[in-house]
Protein backbone atom coordinates (compact mmCIF):
# COMPACT_ATOMS: atom_id res chain seq x y z
CA UNK A 1 0.00 0.00 0.00
CA UNK A 2 1.31 3.29 -1.09
CA UNK A 3 1.81 6.11 1.97
CA UNK A 4 -1.19 9.23 2.52
CA UNK A 5 -0.27 11.99 0.47
CA UNK A 6 0.09 14.83 3.22
CA UNK A 7 -1.59 17.23 1.24
CA UNK A 8 -1.25 20.14 3.91
CA UNK A 9 2.51 20.26 3.25
CA UNK A 10 3.27 19.60 -0.50
CA UNK A 11 4.77 23.12 -1.74
CA UNK A 12 5.28 24.14 -5.55
CA UNK A 13 8.25 25.67 -6.42
CA UNK A 14 11.86 25.74 -5.36
CA UNK A 15 13.89 26.36 -2.50
CA UNK A 16 17.50 28.25 -2.51
CA UNK A 17 20.00 28.77 -0.42
CA UNK A 18 21.35 32.80 -0.53
CA UNK A 19 24.89 33.91 0.94
CA UNK A 20 25.08 37.80 1.60
CA UNK A 21 27.23 39.23 4.03
CA UNK A 22 28.55 36.16 5.14
CA UNK A 23 24.90 35.09 6.25
CA UNK A 24 23.04 32.57 4.57
CA UNK A 25 19.35 32.67 3.67
CA UNK A 26 16.56 30.64 2.41
CA UNK A 27 14.08 31.80 -0.08
CA UNK A 28 11.13 29.73 -1.81
CA UNK A 29 10.22 30.85 -5.45
CA UNK A 30 7.19 29.97 -7.29
CA UNK A 31 4.65 30.98 -9.87
CA UNK A 32 1.23 33.03 -8.64
CA UNK A 33 -0.94 34.32 -11.50
CA UNK A 34 1.92 33.93 -14.38
CA UNK A 35 3.92 35.77 -12.41
CA UNK A 36 7.27 34.84 -10.18
CA UNK A 37 7.21 35.13 -6.19
CA UNK A 38 9.89 34.95 -3.86
CA UNK A 39 9.30 34.65 0.06
CA UNK A 40 12.18 34.38 2.75
CA UNK A 41 11.78 31.41 4.24
CA UNK A 42 13.03 30.55 8.20
CA UNK A 43 15.80 27.97 8.42
CA UNK A 44 13.34 26.17 11.22
CA UNK A 45 10.99 25.69 7.74
CA UNK A 46 13.72 24.58 5.21
CA UNK A 47 13.79 20.92 5.80
CA UNK A 48 9.71 20.40 6.00
CA UNK A 49 9.34 22.77 2.95
CA UNK A 50 12.48 20.70 1.09
CA UNK A 51 9.99 17.64 1.41
CA UNK A 52 7.23 19.32 0.55
CA UNK A 53 8.50 19.97 -2.54
CA UNK A 54 9.94 16.69 -3.70
CA UNK A 55 6.52 15.04 -2.60
CA UNK A 56 4.79 17.53 -4.92
CA UNK A 57 7.21 16.94 -7.75
CA UNK A 58 6.76 13.27 -7.06
CA UNK A 59 2.77 13.86 -6.93
CA UNK A 60 2.82 15.61 -9.77
CA UNK A 61 5.16 13.39 -11.83
CA UNK A 62 2.82 9.97 -10.54
CA UNK A 63 -0.36 12.13 -12.38
CA UNK A 64 1.38 12.68 -15.49
CA UNK A 65 2.28 8.71 -15.42
CA UNK A 66 -1.50 7.78 -14.82
CA UNK A 67 -2.95 10.86 -17.26
CA UNK A 68 -0.54 9.27 -19.96
CA UNK A 69 -1.56 5.93 -19.55
CA UNK A 70 -4.93 7.18 -19.58
CA UNK A 71 -5.23 8.80 -22.85
CA UNK A 72 -3.02 5.60 -24.53
CA UNK A 73 -5.12 3.06 -23.25
CA UNK A 74 -8.24 5.73 -24.68
CA UNK A 75 -6.42 5.91 -27.95
CA UNK A 76 -6.11 1.80 -28.50
CA UNK A 77 -9.33 1.43 -27.59
CA UNK A 78 -10.37 3.80 -30.16
CA UNK A 79 -7.99 1.87 -32.74
CA UNK A 80 -9.23 -1.08 -31.79
CA UNK A 81 -13.19 0.09 -32.42
CA UNK A 82 -12.18 0.24 -36.53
Amino acid sequence: MKPKIDFENLYCGSISQVNRNGKVFWHLTWKKDNRTVTRYIRLDEVKRIQRGIKAYQKAKADIQKIATANLDRLMEDRNNDN
